[in-house]
């Protein structure tokens, strides 16, 4: 069974002060100026098909100033027609925080390094050695490919989607008697429209997915950026509407296709799914 595997740094316990930061002076260039201090390290292994196993290490500054190092030791040659043929499992990802404080994601297969604007490397590294050398604290399950660190990278490319390395998506429970229709498409905004139909209050949030569909399966779509929401709730009166706009702008430019919208309270299930088309 093929396995995929990923190693990315917690963005939310960065802090501002005292970071390991790299600047190579040969080797590559590319890590120069990221930092890895006072995050925490997480390893992450799934199954083809299945959810993945996150595992985090939070202390041991100095294995990760090793890697840091490491990673801006290795020379770098920018790959040229690098193809969905040359992606293999397994693969891995990381997340550093650059100079100006964001977050910057990488991804690694089969000797090609990705970078969140979209670059290929040729990049020589043995990621297994952080499998099996690294001390963890803790684990936990995590369901969506999508997720992955740099996924827009290797799950799309020239407008065709890779779906042999993409999640197949969760179906919507359907479990109320709510209506969930798309109501309009304004470039990156798009427009949904909830109708409640029950004899009681529905509650709702923010929080949504894309999915598209693909050969007659959906398949979840990855961001081309990191994703935040409001954590606010909503609730709907019986016999009321209520039109939500959400901004689909971390989903970087879609190629032409049909898609479906999916919405939760901001946990794991989603209540309703609304399919659109995309030109």
């Amino acid at each position: 069974m093929k396995k995929r595997v990923l190693l990315i740094t917690a963005a939310a316990v960065l802090f501002a002060a005292g970071c390991i930061t790299v600047s190579a002076k040969k080797g590559n260039q590319i890590f120069n100026g990221m930092t890895l201090d006072d995050s925490a390290l997480i390893f992450c292994s799934e199954e083809e098909g299945t959810s993945y196993q996150v595992s985090v290490m939070y202390q041991h500054d100095d294995l990760k100033s090793e890697f840091l190092k490491a990673l801006s030791a290795v020379k770098a040659e920018e790959a040229e027609n690098w193809s969905f043929d040359d992606l293999t499992y397994p693969i891995y990802g990381f997340s550093l925080m650059n100079a100006e404080r964001f977050t910057t994601s990488f991804a690694w297969s089969n000797g090609f390094l990705f970078t969140q604007d979209g670059k290929k490397y040729k990049f020589d590294y043995n990621f297994e050695e952080i499998l099996t050398g690294y001390p963890f604290d803790e684990s936990w399950e995590n369901g969506n490919p999508a997720q992955f660190p740099c996924a827009r990278q290797y799950m799309l490319q020239d407008g065709v989607w890779n779906t042999d390395f993409m999640g197949v998506g969760q179906e919507p429970e359907n479990k109320y008697d709510v209506d969930y229709e798309v109501t309009g498409i304004d470039g990156d905004k798009l427009t949904v429209r909830f109708t409640n139909h029950m004899d009681e209050n529905y509650f709702f949030g923010e929080y949504y997915m894309l999915q598209v569909l693909v050969d007659g399966t959906w398949y979840s779509v990855p961001p081309a950026e990191d994703m935040m929401f409001h954590d606010l709730g909503y609730e709907l009166a019986p016999d009321q509407s209520y039109d939500m706009t959400y901004w689909i702008g971390p989903y970087g430019d879609l190629p032409a296709g049909h898609y479906r919208v999916l919405n939760s309270i901001g946990t794991p299930t989603c209540d309703f799914a609304a399919e659109f088309d995309l030109p």
